[in-house]
């Protein structure tokens, strides 16, 4: 069996974390948007890039940690029952997937975890909320200070050889995150009980239970920001085997602090056949927040536009009328 084949037979547990790009028009959420700070703005709209972050140096350190530690000890537990250990096959088939499922477990640990980068988009439902959510602009928007850059998925099709994940985020107890990858480690056991896998390609199977842990660790929260209905760009190094963005890593001084970041230019992947969207065909508008809604800022900002030789973000612009106090 090839690590392709193999590869196939997990393929059907990754449906569970809703890719986008993979969804129809209306599965999808039309919006999403980006709170951000006017600094922040300043550069994206002058550079046409984001910037992604790691999440080893986010707030979600936590839920990264738990999910990958407890899914090591969850998946050693696993293996010892009797009844698992029969039905893969003996020990020794039993250690080829615990010694995979460690060696990818080691591999991204060293090499990898530094330069797995994601970048955060919430739902955005103009019907509803037309002038973005109070917590998000407490919480992202610089306290009401920012903006908010809100992208039309519309555009968004699946491409083969993409290193992008974009992924909607299970809002989890500590429980609900066990439950899961307990599951979903049994639902990879019952693939080799049900499938002709040789000891040679149970290595493989060990990998494909540290990579779908790993995920389902990148995007899943504590159910305490339900509100935020999020969805995050998942970069994987490993997925760059052509190299398309790893020319791109680079960092951040803040705070006196550094961290690692990944410039992400706004514009199609290099991937055949390329897509022929840009930065202004994506992006449906720009929410001014609640702190700038006087006509002054508005001008500013469309100046800021004018002067970055960006016109045509001017029509775009938008002020949110929220009535926020700020903290």
């Amino acid at each position: 069996m090839t690590l392709e084949e193999t590869h196939a037979l997990f393929a059907p547990f990754y449906a569970d974390f809703h890719h986008l790009a993979a969804l129809s028009l209306s599965e999808r959420p039309l919006l999403l948007a980006h709170y951000t700070s006017l600094e922040v703005l300043e550069k994206i709209i002058k550079t046409n890039e984001v910037w992604f972050s790691n999440p080893l140096f986010m707030n979600d350190l936590q839920e990264l940690r738990f999910g990958v530690k407890k899914g090591r000890q969850i998946i050693d537990e696993i293996l010892r029952e009797p009844a698992i250990i029969a039905a893969i096959g003996g020990d020794k088939r039993v250690g080829l997937i615990s010694d995979g499922f460690k060696n990818s477990f080691s591999n991204f640990d060293r090499q990898l975890a530094l330069d797995v980068y994601v970048f955060c988009l919430t739902e955005h439902d103009p019907s509803k909320h037309p002038d973005g959510l109070l917590s998000m602009w407490r919480g992202y928007g610089a306290n009401g200070h920012g903006a908010a850059l809100i992208f039309n998925t519309s555009f968004l099709a699946f491409q083969a050889g993409s290193p992008l994940l974009i992924a909607k985020v299970f809002y989890v107890t500590e429980q609900q995150r066990v439950d899961w990858l307990q599951k979903m480690f049994r639902r990879c056991v019952d693939v080799v009980k049900d499938n002709n896998i040789t000891d040679a390609d149970l290595h493989a199977v060990g990998h494909q239970m540290f990579y779908l842990m790993l995920i389902y660790s990148l995007v899943s929260k504590h159910p305490g920001f339900v509100e935020e209905q999020e969805w995050r760009i998942v970069y994987l190094p490993d997925q760059d085997r052509e190299g398309l963005l790893k020319g791109q890593y680079s960092y951040v001084l803040a705070a006196n602090s550094i961290a690692p970041r990944l410039r992400f230019p706004i514009e199609p992947l290099h991937i055949e056949p390329r897509q022929t969207w840009s930065f202004n065909s994506i992006l449906d508008s720009i929410l001014l927040g609640p702190m700038h809604s006087s006509s002054l800022a508005e001008f500013a900002v469309k100046r800021m536009f004018e002067v970055l030789k960006k016109p045509e973000f001017i029509p775009k612009l938008r002020k949110s009328d929220i009535p926020l106090r700020p903290t």
